[in-house]
């Protein structure tokens, strides 16, 4: 979660979006002393509430990713994490419950608060545009997290049925995010 009085820019930090990576990005790179880090999960609405912020005064900015990745990318976070019960399937993840609730990003993509976003797939490019909007020196992205996913596409895993159930969930941020399965 990042929050930038002097620029009214605040970026919340989602799930399974390489949050991390662009959190210690900012860290090594925002100015000290003029803005608000801090390494949580935190919706815009809360950032917005946390600060008592005017919605309409600040630049509201999210990290996306297409949400068939997500998921598949959350079901093998959360077996490493050991918050999916040991067993779980991938269609289990989906429709059962488990520690790891894969529909809270649906409040992280709330459509309500979001003026930009950064794409997970063309992340590199859309830091480097944050940075030349922002005025932030640009010196690398590192990979805070990653190796537990197998290397396979999200497509592998998805069956019929959890590709119609996450396209139903997400349809909004599918349409408003340009993405396709």
């Amino acid at each position: 979660m990042y929050y930038n009085k002097d620029k009214k820019v605040i970026v919340s930090k989602s799930f399974k979006t390489a949050s991390s990576s662009f959190y210690c990005f900012l860290k090594r790179n925002a100015r000290i002393g003029e803005f608000a880090l801090m390494n949580q999960h935190l919706t815009l609405k809360q950032i917005i509430n946390k600060f008592n912020l005017n919605k309409n005064k600040v630049i509201k900015i999210v990290q996306v990713r297409n949400p068939w990745d997500y998921v598949v990318s959350s079901y093998y976070w959360a077996k490493d994490q050991k918050t999916c019960p040991q067993g779980y399937t991938f269609e289990d993840f989906i429709f059962k419950p488990s520690k790891f609730n894969w529909q809270k990003q649906l409040d992280f993509w709330d459509l309500n608060y979001i003026d930009n976003f950064i794409k997970y797939e063309h992340l590199e490019n859309d830091i480097r545009a944050f940075c030349q909007t922002h005025d932030f020196s640009y010196d690398y992205l590192s990979k805070e997290k990653g190796g537990i996913r197998p290397q396979i596409s999200y497509i592998e895993v998805h069956t019929p049925k959890t590709k119609e159930y996450i396209q139903e969930i997400f349809k909004n941020q599918i349409k408003t995010f340009n993405y396709e399965y």
